[in-house]
């Protein structure tokens, strides 16, 4: 049986972090952060009281206050829903899956708090005993994206023009997800193991990523070779191709990331629901 947030003990510590259920004394420094231009472009729905706040924050039971030093820097929501199912086995999905979403206030970004905060936010759902997670944002929101996928949720959709933005323009939308048997191989405990540092466990130990690339690079080129000449080709994990294989890094092409919050918008389920939206 799946459980709520208010099954758990709280706070929840992490390396620098503190997660804990919202009081009222928090809802100012939150509002601050949120009604920033920048921030709030991102959100669902502005809020310009702290009474518009008040009842997500204090009553839903779905919000976390993120904190370092005693500061509040952020917040993160986890939403327990039901998964798509057909009618005869509906009832199996109750509450099989959560929704994530979270903000980092603007001047304590750039920090890798989002990802710190995310990562305790998906153990924190699997804890509860949802089988699935999913997160969503525009696909302008680069910075959501990246926490994503350095938290180590897959893309499972990319929507064309389906999500109207309060400025009156349709935008894509992306849908990210992990499954509760993926956390235990994405994880922390397995990464670390494979040789990633405890503070970054999407990184690999300095001097690792030459040694990758070369096994890239070479890769690449064997295929290249092949196709043009259908030769045979033997490569040896680990073994570094000559220099005139290496091809040049490529400048990154995507849309420059902008300044703000890295709260992904809700979105609908990547699954098809014919007259139903979330």
């Amino acid at each position: 049986m799946t459980r709520g947030l208010s099954d758990l003990t709280w706070p929840r510590r992490t390396e620098r972090l503190l997660l804990r259920p919202p009081q009222r004394a928090d809802l100012p420094a939150v509002l601050a952060y949120r009604s920033d231009p920048e921030v709030a472009r991102w959100l669902t729905a502005v809020a310009t009281e702290e009474e518009e706040i008040s009842g997500r924050f204090l009553v839903s039971g779905t919000a976390l206050v993120v904190e370092r030093d005693r500061e509040v820097v952020g917040d993160v929501m986890l939403q327990v829903g039901d998964g798509w199912a057909q009618r005869e086995v509906a009832d199996r999905a109750r509450r099989t899956q959560a929704e994530l979403g979270w903000v980092v206030a603007p001047a304590h970004q750039g920090q890798g708090y989002a990802v710190e905060a995310v990562r305790e936010l998906v153990t924190i759902a699997f804890a509860l005993g949802v089988r699935r997670v999913e997160a969503g944002s525009f696909a302008e929101n680069v910075v959501s994206r990246r926490v994503m996928e350095k938290v180590g949720l897959r893309q499972e959709g990319h929507f064309v023009r389906e999500s109207l933005h309060r400025d009156g323009t349709w935008r894509d939308g992306v849908t990210y997800a992990l499954l509760a048997d993926e956390w235990d191989v994405v994880g922390p405990t397995h990464l670390i193991s494979q040789g990633c540092s405890a503070e970054h466990p999407r990184r690999r130990p300095h001097g690792q990523h030459k040694v990758l690339l070369h096994e890239v690079a070479a890769t690449l080129q064997a295929n290249v070779r092949h196709r043009l000449t259908h030769e045979p080709v033997h490569l040896v994990t680990g073994q570094r191709p000559p220099d005139d294989l290496v091809p040049p890094v490529a400048g990154q092409r995507g849309r420059p990331v902008r300044p703000g919050h890295e709260l992904p918008t809700r979105r609908a389920s990547s699954r098809s629901r014919p007259g139903e939206r979330k």
